[in-house]
């Protein structure tokens, strides 16, 4: 078991809403602040702000894997694994090393 101490977005594309049928965010808008902000969560991407910032925001996904993605539309504490430079990755994994070890005197 390794725990990488952040939760792994699934690489599920556009959370399940089909980009390509929209030409714009505010088409995109037209599908309500609920149904954007389940897609946003989905990807691990922020979910806050109005309807028009969660349209803009989900369409900056469409037709990009999300390790192009800023990293600043990206929720606390979620990050896609690809996205993380070697070195936080390390950092991770010691991390994760010397969580075990405590547990493992308990």
């Amino acid at each position: 078991w390794e725990d990488k101490g952040e939760k792994q977005v699934p690489e599920a594309a556009e959370g399940g809403i089909d980009l390509e049928a929209f030409e714009s965010a505010e088409e995109l808008s037209t599908l309500g602040a609920d149904r954007l902000k389940e897609a946003l969560q989905t990807m691990g991407l922020k979910a806050g702000g109005t309807l028009e910032q969660r349209a803009e925001r989900l369409m900056l996904t469409k037709g990009r894997p999300l390790e192009s993605l800023d990293r600043k539309l990206f929720a606390k504490g979620v990050t896609p694994a690809a996205v993380l430079s070697e070195g936080e990755r390390a950092k991770i994994r010691v991390a994760a090393r010397e969580a075990a070890g405590l547990e493992g005197r308990v």
